[in-house]
């Protein structure tokens, strides 16, 4: 497959995916600037004619793929 020019290089086609579903792929080099990995979860929304993929929230995440932390309680145990 050649090469695509520079002014061609973020045009892309959707490609059929299952039945009813339709993927995109994304430019690796926008990927490793968000250091975004495969399987990673992300939110897509839409915003008028435009959609918008971001990374899925931080808070949901956790961290490392660990259940996020309890917040610790302010009340005072008694002895």
């Amino acid at each position: 497959m050649p090469r695509r020019k520079l002014a061609n290089k973020n045009v892309r086609k959707l490609v059929r995916m299952g039945g009813r579903s339709l993927g995109l792929t994304l430019p690796i080099e926008i990927l490793r600037q968000f250091k975004w990995r495969e399987k990673q979860k992300v939110v897509v929304k839409k915003r008028g004619k435009t959609i918008v993929i971001a990374d899925w929230p931080a808070q949901a995440k956790g961290r490392a793929g660990k259940p996020a932390k309890k917040p610790k309680s302010k009340l005072k145990k008694k002895k």
